[in-house]
């Protein structure tokens, strides 16, 4: 059985963290975590085990998008998305403010909750980022807790100029 969620951060909407994970996940900002509206945005993924990564957007309007799920991820080997050559390219859109990127590391195929896969184009999601963080939640919470790491990171979208 999985062990109680810790909560990432604090108040409604708190990505659940897995205290019983025996490896890592970190996903950061390429440069800085402060880029103007329509700048590209790129990150960097690492996990301390093989497994998949599945990366979301959730945007300070409570839009979320599935930017790639299921991407192969080694111990040890950054991943950069998106990836050179890929022909993706995200940009900071509006509104203005913080957005979160949530990095899930699985040791086993997951389904995700974009429906996308590795190389799928970005997928805006049907769900809010509420929503969204509560079904995240609700399916790691049935995944073993040696079985997945959770990141989150924070990329702030100012107004140009």
């Amino acid at each position: 059985s999985a062990p109680a969620p810790a909560q990432a951060m604090a108040g409604a909407g708190a990505v659940a963290t897995n205290p019983a994970a025996p490896f890592t996940a970190a996903v950061s900002p390429v440069g800085a975590s402060r880029v103007r509206l329509g700048d590209p945005v790129s990150f960097v993924l690492t996990a301390g085990t093989a497994g998949y990564g599945h990366l979301y957007l959730l945007n300070t309007s409570g839009t979320v998008v599935a930017l790639a799920e299921g991407l192969a991820v080694a111990p040890g080997a950054p991943v950069l998305f998106p990836s050179p050559g890929s022909g993706i390219t995200v940009r900071a859109s509006p509104p203005v403010g913080v957005n979160r990127v949530v990095l899930l590391v699985t040791r086993q195929p997951f389904a995700g909750l974009g429906g996308g896969g590795a190389g799928a184009a970005p997928v805006t999601l049907g769900l809010r980022a509420d929503a969204f963080v509560a079904a995240l939640n609700a399916a790691t919470a049935r995944l073993a807790g040696t079985a997945w790491a959770v990141s989150v990171a924070r990329v702030e979208v100012v107004a140009g100029g």
